[in-house]
């Protein structure tokens, strides 16, 4: 049974999602579409994850554009930004909106190319993935797959709680047999890796699986091919979540990192 698989991959989930978490960012929404509107103690509302690479010497943020909040991405940053803020909330952190984003509309990517002062001041200290940490071929036979975002609808009421905040991590295999039923979708086997979420997981993985919020999160390979093909003991970067579907069986959809790069360094 897939939970079986499942539960010997605890320790390595456990361990990745230590290590990877400074690389992914939650995105927010605001209410009444402006930074300036939003009161002190107003709710936060997760509209996404992001995923930080550094490609070819550019920083980025990649995500869901569909994760976008009023044509940009809205994240938390160290007060004092240097340009673009329009709220500043709390005595240690402020948000911006990032924008506008590099769009690949029938991928659902967006890409946002961030400037030295913007990399300075992301919360929590970041991690940017290099290309040494990216795979753009999937090698055959991968058991297990990395799936790490936020959960969404966080209502933080906060700052504090924002910073306390922490990315999901759970394990999935590819599932094949599902690439012929989401085709009309616009998902292919080129462009695309479809993952498979079993029910009956152990307790332990349900709890830690909330699909609201994963667009834009990452997808890493997991296993022993990990020694071969990423440095630092980090888990090689595949995928990046666009979207899930429920019926008949949670299925997650992630594009293809190599599209990704060629999005931003295009």
């Amino acid at each position: 049974m897939i939970s079986t698989l499942y539960d010997g991959v605890r320790d390595q989930v456990d361990r990745a999602v230590e290590l990877l978490s400074p690389a992914v960012q939650p995105v927010f929404g605001l209410p009444g579409d402006s930074l300036r509107g939003c009161a002190s103690g107003t709710a936060l509302e997760s509209t996404g994850s992001a995923v930080l690479l550094n490609a070819a010497g550019q920083h980025a943020l990649v995500s869901a554009a569909h994760a976008q909040h009023d044509g940009g991405y809205v994240a938390l940053v160290k007060k004092g930004h240097p340009s673009g803020v329009s709220y500043v909330g709390g005595s240690e952190a402020e948000f911006i909106r990032f924008r506008p984003p590099i769009v690949h509309k029938s991928l659902d990517i967006g890409c946002v190319k961030l400037e030295a002062g913007q990399v300075a001041r992301l919360v929590p200290e970041p991690l940017f993935l290099t290309e040494s940490h990216i795979l753009k071929v999937t090698p055959p036979n991968v058991r297990h797959y990395l799936v790490l975002g936020y959960p969404g609808s966080l209502q933080q009421t906060d700052f504090a709680s924002v910073y306390r905040t922490q990315p999901h991590g759970f394990p999935a295999v590819e599932a094949t047999e599902a690439y012929r039923e989401l085709t009309h979708k616009g998902v292919t086997q080129s462009t695309h890796l479809l993952l498979r979420i079993d029910p009956t997981i152990s307790e332990y993985w349900r709890e830690r699986i909330v699909l609201t919020g994963i667009s834009g999160g990452g997808l890493w390979l997991l296993g022993d091919v990990l020694r071969r093909v990423a440095p630092d003991n980090l888990p090689p970067l595949v995928g990046i979540i666009t979207d899930y579907f429920l019926e008949p069986t949670p299925i997650l959809a992630a594009v293809r990192i190599n599209a990704v790069i060629e999005l931003l360094t295009g």
